[in-house]
């Protein structure tokens, strides 16, 4: 439902026209490996508008009265023809470039290509984060021993709640911010990568380098004390932003502390510092299960009527000085945002503990996914939609929470040559079968595990073959070796640079503990869903009026479904995004008659209202009629462009 044809991309959701690095970053972390086709174009897309879109130098901000936004700045939001190169609430005329959220931009496309392997993408891409990379670079600090980078309010990911560093004359200068460094860490980490996957040893060399700077001077951002986190920034007199319990600025940051351990900048050791860290701060960090920004700068609990500011160091002041959204516990000021919850359970993850995942995606469902209200961000710390007077909410942000279980199950971290799988399922799930194939080039990797984790791995299986060299296998994980995995298909090796075949080469792997208990037979029981039954005394909606009025007409779905029985009569024409798209589009509008009937026999539960009961139907219907849009234009533009005969057979079955 967040894709739109109109655009061929994604948008933040439906009451937002364009698409956000720092909304999309959990989300896209975390799921990436698992998307269906149509959902992974349709971010790859709109990660492309971000950069196809980047600035030059030459783009006036404001008519120019705020400056040019400088050469390689990316997007706070982006759109097909259009990038916002700052954050735009607030008081923007002092707002510094979106230089975290560009970075976090570079951080999601390396991610994406790490896993597609698509080397022409690679590098075009290159390039693009060179000129990002750079302007980064220009704001290297002499003073820090070039560790540091200097930048202004609002260059956060979550801005604008980034002030800077505030003068005695009130001017908000700029300061040292932990996440620049740690998001730039995690972009160079992957364009390392992405440069050996295509043999570019001149931009190895020279991220490795920068990498390496970056990281000798990790340390200096760390807590007094323990130094088992780091604090937010350091202004360049030394006034340290973010020490927990300090007279100022006492505040604990989320953010670069998780992400440093999501992302894998800080080694294993200091990982489990941090997010014990995290743990320890209990309430005040997770007062309603799901990670705030930032705990209170004086101390008080994270709940609505303590009196908690939050920052006390934003751009307009604290929390009550600041007012309206800036309050603490409503927007970027304590409020939630699953984007960042996606990474701290990746963190968690990684740190062997996927409980904080289980309990998210418990929360998210029971608050808000059941009830169609997923929005973002959720307001009095976690309890309540942004926009409440919405019938029905979606936001991308909020599918980081899935999105972090799914991959903390197993991590999935891919470079250029490998794919590690470090298991991390409690003990109490003993078998795992992973209906789903994690994206891998040309191959779908569908995982089964049996057995007590903890026991350590015992064996794992390629296709019914013991795993052996050149892939490593020890007690808690095993890295599969991308030459030497089995031989993909020529039509999945043809995909991997394709904009819109599909084909993949399926490779199952089966790990085996070191304990395993016997398969036992499915117990007979009831499903724990299947018994809400909501009897209605007669229909509440007419399903073909709403069908008519708002879903695709007769001909339009004939015509789809004669397109996906001909598409389906042929495995090359079956392996391609206009079959996909098709088969969506079709499964959206079966989808919308079976909520309609079971709305109105009462097997389904109606929603807080009627209007929002029809609200979520009449979303069904519109998702039909956007894929159907967006595959319209994928036929008349990306398959009339290209040259693969395939692309004309596709045409010419649409056509007649």
């Amino acid at each position: 439902m967040l894709y739109s044809g109109a655009e061929d991309g994604l948008l933040e959701g439906p009451t937002w026209g364009a698409y956000w690095t720092q909304n999309s970053y959990g989300t896209a972390m975390t799921t990436l490996p698992f998307l269906g086709d149509v959902v992974f174009k349709g971010i790859r897309e709109s990660q492309n508008w971000w950069f196809n879109n980047m600035a030059d130098g030459t783009n006036p901000y404001a008519g120019g009265t705020q400056g040019w936004a400088p050469d390689g700045c990316s997007c706070d939001n982006g759109e097909p023809t259009g990038c916002n190169f700052k954050q735009g609430d607030g008081n923007v005329p002092i707002h510094d470039w979106t230089l975290e959220e560009t970075l976090s931009a570079a951080v999601m496309q390396a991610e994406l290509l790490l896993i597609s392997r698509n080397s022409s993408a690679v590098i075009e891409f290159l390039p693009k984060a060179l000129r990002t990379s750079n302007l980064i670079e220009g704001r290297r600090d002499p003073a820090s021993g070039m560790t540091a980078f200097l930048s202004g309010p609002s260059s956060n990911l979550l801005a604008p709640s980034f002030g800077g560093w505030t003068l005695p004359n009130g001017r908000h200068a700029w300061s040292w911010m932990t996440g620049i460094v740690v998001t730039y860490s995690a972009a160079l980490l992957r364009l390392v990568e992405l440069a050996k996957m295509v043999e570019d040893s001149v931009s190895e060399k020279l991220y490795a380098a920068r990498l390496a700077m970056n990281l000798k001077g990790l340390d200096q951002f760390l807590a007094p004390g323990d130094g088992d986190y780091f604090v937010r920034s350091i202004d360049p007199n030394g006034t340290l932003h973010g020490v927990i319990g300090a007279a100022r600025h006492g505040y604990f940051e989320a953010s670069p502390n998780h992400d440093a351990v999501a992302l894998g900048v800080v080694n294993s050791s200091m990982a489990a510092r941090i997010v014990s860290r995290i743990k320890s701060l209990g309430n005040q960090i997770r007062p309603n299960v799901f990670i705030l920004p930032n705990t209170d700068a004086t101390g008080k609990p994270s709940v609505s009527g303590a009196g908690g500011i939050g920052y006390d160091d934003m751009a307009c002041g604290s929390g009550p000085t600041c007012g309206g959204i800036f309050e603490f516990g409503t927007w970027v000021n304590g409020g939630v945002w699953t984007t960042t919850e996606a990474r701290w359970l990746m963190a968690a993850a990684r740190t062997g503990d996927v409980n904080p995942a289980f309990e998210s995606v418990r929360q998210m469902k029971r608050l808000y996914a059941d009830t169609w209200r997923m929005d973002n961000p959720l307001v009095d710390f976690g309890k309540a939609p942004y926009q409440p007077d919405e019938d029905i909410n979606l936001t991308v942000d909020n599918f980081g929470s899935a999105g972090g279980l799914l991959r903390g199950l197993f991590e999935y971290v891919y470079t250029s040559t490998t794919l590690c799988l470090v298991p991390h399922q409690p003990d109490n799930i003993t078998s795992i079968d992973q209906g789903w194939g994690a994206r891998w080039g040309p191959y779908r990797v569908f995982l089964k595990a049996h057995g007590v984790r903890s026991s350590g791995i015992g064996a794992v299986t390629i296709n019914g073959v013991p795993l052996s060299p050149p892939h490593i296998l020890n007690s808690s994980q095993l890295t599969l070796v991308f030459t030497a995995m089995p031989p993909a298909s020529a039509a999945a090796l043809a995909s991997v640079n394709s904009t819109f075949r599909t084909a993949f080469t399926a490779v199952n792997i089966s790990i085996l503990y070191n304990q395993h208990p016997q398969f036992a037979p499915d117990r007979p029981g009831t499903h724990p869903f299947s018994n809400r039954s909501h009897q209605s005394a007669a229909p509440v909606f007419g399903c073909a009026e709403l069908a008519a009025a708002h879903g695709l007409s007769v001909s339009q779905i004939s015509k789809l479904e004669e397109f996906g029985a001909a598409t389906s009569a042929e495995p090359e024409l079956k392996s391609t995004l206009a079959h996909s798209m098709a088969g969506l589009a079709l499964g959206y509008g079966y989808g919308f008659q079976n909520r309609c009937d079971g709305f109105n026999s009462g097997s389904i539960a109606q929603l807080r209202s009627w209007n929002a009961s029809e609200a979520s139907l009449v979303a069904m219907l519109s998702t039909q009629v956007s894929v159907y849009t967006g595959l319209v234009g994928h036929l008349n533009t990306t398959l009339a462009r290209s040259v693969d005969p395939l692309a004309a057979k596709l045409r010419e079955l649409w056509a007649s």
